[in-house]
């Protein structure tokens, strides 16, 4: 599933997709759409550094999922989260969610 939000840089958004899709649910992947921001930080836990992305080759798509030591790969959790940026305007951010991690079946026609 693929969420859209808007986003203004400089001021910080809040991602608190547990509260929605239950406290399984994974962010799979992140993309900024009509423009990329100076940089920017996903996650506010201090134990969880977050994600950075400077430099121009690392604007636009995002892959969050990382590898696990028993095989397979895992998303980043979505509890809590903040997404900060630096710069100035706006953009549409699209956020992918973890197959597996929510409930498809009961919100997929709200």
């Amino acid at each position: 599933m693929i969420l859209t939000y808007h986003v203004t840089f400089g001021v910080p958004f809040r991602l608190d997709l547990a509260e929605q899709w239950g406290p399984r649910v994974e962010l799979e992947a992140i993309a900024f759409m009509n423009a990329a921001p100076i940089d920017w930080r996903l996650g506010n836990d201090p134990e969880r550094p977050g994600l950075h992305a400077g430099h121009p080759a690392m604007r636009g798509f995002h892959d969050l999922q990382r590898p696990v030591l028993s095989g397979g790969t895992r998303g980043l959790p979505a509890a809590n989260l903040e997404l900060e940026t630096r710069g100035i305007g706006d953009a549409t951010v699209l956020v992918w969610l973890r197959p597996g991690t929510y409930p498809e079946t009961e919100k997929c026609g709200a």
